[in-house]
């Protein structure tokens, strides 16, 4: 599934986190890797906050009742 985190659908990762298949930080470094890969050419990324994804994704859990990742302390936050 590594190789393919960037094309799993939100559902399926949520499910995988949950299980315990997946950690957030896991699949935020996947993404981050990717970023950086083929972000430069393209520009996409105005601003990413790598510090704060990093430190906020050891507190991301999923939560069943919405089926969206939130972190314990602050629902909503922005992760990326």
């Amino acid at each position: 599934m590594l190789e393919t985190l960037h094309a799993a659908a939100v559902t399926t990762l949520a499910d995988a986190i949950r299980s315990g298949r997946l950690t957030a930080r896991t699949v935020l470094e996947h993404h981050l890797e990717r970023i950086a890969r083929l972000d430069p050419p393209l520009g996409a990324f105005v601003f990413l906050d790598r510090d704060g994804a990093r430190a906020a994704a050891p507190d991301a859990v999923v939560d069943g009742g919405s089926g969206g990742a939130r972190t314990e302390e602050s629902v909503g936050r922005v992760l990326i």
